[in-house]
């Protein structure tokens, strides 16, 4: 169902969300027309037991944007130091942070008893949005040694992007539990802990900064470094995170 990809989030092992291409699939191999929502959305609910409609809206996570969609677990991974992802697709994160709110939304306003995919769904893009404000305050506020900003991306933007990871890493867990086999979720949750530990070091190293104990930060010097250069970085290469 790889081409199916844009009509669900299974593609993030949140496997239940893959039988709404299962739905669309088997209605096209018997003739529906592929814009029959309401045939599709009945028989997925009756058959299912599921929202056909709002597994099409969270599937927006893939959004594509030209060549190169955004991925929100390669933000999730992105290391908040280093910022690669981040960077390399900053033309595009006003407008996918506007997809990512509409997506919550959706989900909350589905009420509280959604499967606990939708829940994992939810707050995968919460913690993706949490990345992409700390990337863009971070780096804001240490380029103008900005005690306040600086202050803040530590004690409130870092609280919340670790609280959104490990809320993603609670549902992501339970999802995997009441749906698949056990192996393999040990890989997934190696990386939420290792992008977990990355949120602490930057927290640290700010605070360090502040209270006089080092004078630089080193990894955000490159960072800032690569953008005054207008240094391309590789999409697809992501420090210690994504492809490990």
């Amino acid at each position: 169902l790889s081409g199916l990809g844009g009509y669900v989030f299974g593609a993030y092992c949140l496997f239940n969300s893959s039988l709404a291409g299962l739905e669309l699939a088997a209605g096209l191999a018997y003739g529906a027309s592929p814009t029959d929502d309401a045939l599709f959305a009945a028989r997925h609910q009756a058959v299912c037991g599921r929202d056909y409609r709002l597994t099409l809206a969270v599937s927006a996570f893939s959004h594509p944007f030209g060549e190169h969609p955004v991925r929100p677990e390669y933000l999730l991974w992105d290391d908040p130091l280093y910022d690669m992802y981040l960077q390399s697709r900053a033309p595009q994160m006003e407008e996918y942070g506007k997809i990512l709110k509409k997506i919550v939304e959706k989900i909350l306003a589905a009420g509280p008893d959604v499967p606990t995919d939708f829940r994992a769904a939810q707050a995968l893009a919460e913690a993706a949005a949490a990345k992409i404000t700390l990337g863009k305050e971070l780096l804001k506020a240490y380029e103008k040694r900005s005690r306040p900003g600086l202050l803040k991306v530590c004690n409130e933007r870092v609280p919340a992007a670790l609280t959104a990871l490990r809320e993603f890493d609670s549902y992501f867990r339970e999802d995997w539990r009441e749906t698949a086999k056990p192996f393999g979720l040990e890989v997934i949750q190696r990386r939420n802990a290792g992008a977990a530990v990355r949120l602490e070091e930057t927290r640290r190293l700010i605070l360090a900064l502040l209270q006089g104990k080092i004078d630089r930060i080193e990894e955000l010097d490159a960072a800032l470094e690569a953008r005054k250069c207008g240094k391309e970085l590789p999409p697809n290469v992501y420090s210690g995170s994504v492809l490990l």
